[in-house]
């Protein structure tokens, strides 16, 4: 069995949980999905290495947000 990956969304000041993937590569490929729906902030969590990527969506408002790409940050 691979490595496991855990998806978050940031709302409100708290992470929620909404899927496990494995392979790297197929977590950060769904991540992506998830935080172009996403209204918060996006990470992928691994029990064994802590947080592996992060999107940050800009502060803008909400019509602006789509015209910018997420930022992304690799640990």
């Amino acid at each position: 069995m691979g490595a496991t990956f855990h998806i978050f969304i940031t709302a409100g000041g708290h992470a929620r949980y909404v899927e496990t993937v494995e392979n790297l590569a197929a977590a950060r490929e769904r991540l992506k999905q998830v935080a172009h729906k996403a209204s918060g902030d996006c990470f992928l969590y691994s029990t064994q290495s802590g947080i592996v990527e992060l999107i940050v969506h800009p502060e803008l408002p909400k019509p602006l947000q789509r015209a910018r790409l997420p930022h992304i940050v690799r640990g």
